[in-house]
């Protein structure tokens, strides 16, 4: 991976999965909005401010220091392409 999320990667959603697993909870894939091959993006159910979302890897690790450098890459990458997205709604 080159380090950049792609447009269809960016904003294409697993059309297979019924489900995406966070930590012990399956979250329904109607709350994921963006995914790639590593990672996936979704909506947070209790956000703290506006514009709250949730960008985590598909491999479940305990700590991000156990993410692989990949996996951190697309991790970031994808966040600053969702945050490019939504820049003039969350900030008004």
């Amino acid at each position: 991976m080159s380090g950049s999320v792609s447009e269809d990667e960016s904003k294409s959603v697993d059309v297979e999965r019924e489900y995406f697993d966070f930590g012990h909870i399956k979250m329904d894939k109607s709350q994921v909005f963006a995914t790639t091959k590593v990672c996936y993006a979704s909506v947070n159910i209790k956000p703290v401010v506006p514009g709250h979302l949730m960008v985590t890897t598909r491999r479940k690790v305990a700590r991000v220091c156990d993410l692989t450098p990949e996996e951190l890459t697309d991790m970031w990458a994808l966040a600053k392409e969702i945050f490019k997205s939504c820049r003039d709604k969350i900030q008004g």
